[in-house]
């Protein structure tokens, strides 16, 4: 599939549902994933306001597929909307979570494809390990009985343990803040919660009506626009690929690694009909010592 597939099937998602149509698309595999944040979420409000400026509509729908992530960027986009008045509806082709639950429980209307359901809005897959270690991390530090997290990567790992309960708390406060604005229901919140759900639970449709979201499930076909618009941004754009080796230990020198050659690789992708911006990951260095590929926002074909 080409760049030209991929722009028809949002014009077609458009076409169906009679509003402009955003996508929100981010690997979250291996060292390929993406964790879509503040500057994300300002990329993709820019393209909202666009769009809006050069023709104002009252509806607008958004295809998301990401998990982990930052609630900026879930806050960025749903006040981008709100200040301008736009209904929005929320499109899951798959399993979602974290920052994208966030904004699913924000919208007017959720649609679900047969196969999706929204997992913990709470659930820390955003790597913050990167984070270095600092003191005010203790506060984020959970009772340890576990002997076995004391050994020789112990900085790491209380590193890892401090920073993914940051980031629960961070959508904790998150939520709070839109629960006291009235958009979100606390029973919304409750639904989609990790001490609901657990760390690989999903709410399906039921779970969600019954707590008070106005959700449903795509039709035929939209269910298969979507099932297409995934495969193209796939195929056009290597997003979803499985994560290669990018470097092995050397066999002649200690503390050494062997590079494999560079290759162009999309870590996350924000369009519309019209615009679009890609974050493309730096496979030529990576770092042996880092869980992921570091990146860069690009506008393809001068969009």
């Amino acid at each position: 599939m080409s760049a030209r597939d991929f722009k028809a099937s949002i014009e077609q998602i458009e076409t169906l549902l009679a509003c402009p149509t955003f996508v929100a698309l981010a690997s979250w595999r291996g060292e390929y994933a993406v964790d879509l944040d503040e500057e994300a979420g300002g990329r993709l409000a820019t393209q909202v306001l666009r769009r809006y400026r050069e023709a104002p509509f009252t509806d607008a729908a958004l295809v998301i597929l990401a998990r982990g992530g930052h609630v900026a960027f879930a806050e960025t986009l749903l006040r981008t909307l709100r200040h301008l008045d736009v209904s929005l509806t929320v499109l899951v082709p798959h399993e979602v979570s974290g920052m994208a639950s966030v904004l699913a429980l924000g919208a007017e209307r959720i649609v679900l494809h047969p196969a999706a359901g929204l997992g913990a809005c709470d659930r820390g897959m955003c790597v913050l390990e990167r984070v270095p270690w600092t003191a005010n991390l203790l506060e984020h530090l959970p009772e340890l009985t576990d002997p076995a997290i004391f050994g020789e990567q112990a900085t790491q790992t209380l590193s890892t343990v401090a920073n993914q309960q940051r980031y629960r708390a961070e959508v904790r406060l998150a939520l709070a803040r839109q629960v006291s604005a009235r958009q979100i229901s606390p029973e919304l919140v409750a639904a989609t919660s990790l001490e609901r759900l657990g760390e690989e639970g999903v709410a399906d449709l039921g779970g969600l009506t019954r707590a008070g979201a106005r959700a449903e499930v795509a039709s035929p076909e939209l269910a298969e626009l979507l099932e297409h618009l995934i495969r193209a941004a796939r195929d056009t754009h290597g997003l979803f690929d499985t994560p290669r080796a990018r470097f092995e230990r050397s066999t002649d020198w200690a503390d050494e690694v062997e590079f494999a050659p560079a290759e162009d690789v999309a870590g996350a992708l924000l369009a519309s009909a019209s615009l679009r911006d890609l974050y493309v990951l730096d496979t030529g260095s990576p770092d042996p010592d880092s869980p992921r590929l570091q990146g860069r926002w690009l506008n393809p074909h001068g969009t």
